[in-house]
């Protein structure tokens, strides 16, 4: 039987509903029986991001089956971000649909794990073990709420970096061309005569500072790449500032 529920979400959980349903009170038709879980599935809304739900101003669960006319307040997980001054370790795992923002993290010198053959369960396990929060593109990745994954809602690479930057405050943490973009180790300053045979003479003749990544064996120098990326870094924290 088809029954008709009052639904309301908060904050950024409007990023995921049509414009005719965000920051409002909406009716929607559903066939019943249904839970909350249900409904929150057809918005297309990832259910790791649900924090508290109410139904006609009770606490409420994703098990909970809805009565007509019942009216359904969604809200998302209230995240504590750390204000610029406070130091925090932020360490991410993202799926394999971002592997251009896993290489931008990186070069912001954020510890980043990521393998374009990363399965679900090995995600969901390794962030566990090592407090990782997760990004990621797969809305089901993760059937239970929980404040340390994020659906990234852009889908061109600056745009997610910037989003990502923004709604975690990491503005004031980020330390560039720390990590190798590459395998995510950290970087080591080198003497120049150390990588000479790594390089090309007309590399040597023109540049001096020269970090080594242990693991992957590569070498970086401040070319005008590393310009390039450094006005795109020194762009990225003044927007985000402003």
């Amino acid at each position: 039987m088809q029954k008709e529920f009052t639904f309301r979400f908060y904050s950024i959980l409007n990023d995921f509903l049509n414009n005719d349903q965000k920051q409002q009170r909406f009716k929607e038709t559903f066939k019943t029986p249904v839970t909350v879980r249900e409904c929150i599935m057809a918005f297309r809304i990832p259910v790791f991001e649900i924090g508290k739900i109410f139904i006609n101003e009770n606490p409420a669960s994703l098990k909970t089956e809805l009565n007509e006319n019942d009216r359904c307040s969604i809200y998302p997980h209230l995240r504590t971000i750390p204000s610029n001054n406070i130091a925090h370790d932020y360490n991410f795992i993202l799926d394999a649909h971002l592997g251009k923002l896993a290489r931008y993290l990186r070069m912001l010198g954020f510890d980043t794990l990521y393998h374009n053959n990363f399965q679900d369960e090995e995600i969901r396990k390794i962030a566990e073990e090592e407090q990782r929060i997760v990004l990621t593109r797969d809305k089901i990745i993760k059937s239970t709420p929980d404040p340390s994954y994020y659906y990234i809602r852009a889908t061109e690479k600056h745009q997610q970096l910037k989003e990502v930057v923004k709604f975690w405050g990491l503005s004031s943490q980020i330390k560039p061309f720390t990590r190798c973009m590459t395998c995510n180790s950290k970087l080591i300053k080198i003497q120049k005569k150390e990588v000479l045979h790594k390089i090309d003479d007309d590399i040597a003749d023109h540049f001096n500072e020269f970090y080594i990544c242990k693991k992957c064996d590569k070498v970086f120098w401040k070319g005008s790449h590393f310009k390039r990326m450094e006005k795109q870094i020194l762009d990225l924290i003044s927007n985000n500032e402003n």
